[in-house]
């Protein structure tokens, strides 16, 4: 249930920030399969069919924590030597960010 005054996409996004947390602890750890868990429950939440109807501030910030999701999922793979799993995460990253620096050359890292 929304708190008063937070939206039901902002709700939403706070779910899946929170999830973000728990995965960011889990691959703290070394655990990468737990952690791309939590991130993956979290892109669930975040399903961009789930937020028709919502403002244009919500949206940047649904592609925002989204294109960050899949980066740490990517990031799993990598670590985890996945390398054609993470390239594709790594797109699918940039297809939202175009200018995800980051995922950009995590993606070239894993063609190498």
């Amino acid at each position: 249930m929304a708190m008063a005054g937070v939206s039901h996409f902002e709700n939403k996004i706070n779910q899946a920030a929170e999830l973000k947390k728990e995965g960011n602890a889990f691959f703290k750890l070394g655990n990468y399969d737990e952690a791309s868990k939590k991130y993956q429950s979290a892109l669930q939440l975040l399903e961009p069919s789930s937020f028709y109807g919502a403002t244009e501030s919500e949206c940047h910030k649904l592609a925002e924590v989204s294109s960050n999701l899949l980066f740490n999922v990517g990031t799993c793979c990598f670590n985890q030597q996945k390398w054609k799993d993470a390239e594709v995460l790594y797109s699918e990253a940039l297809t939202i960010n175009p200018f995800y620096v980051k995922a950009l050359f995590k993606r070239a890292m894993s063609k190498l």
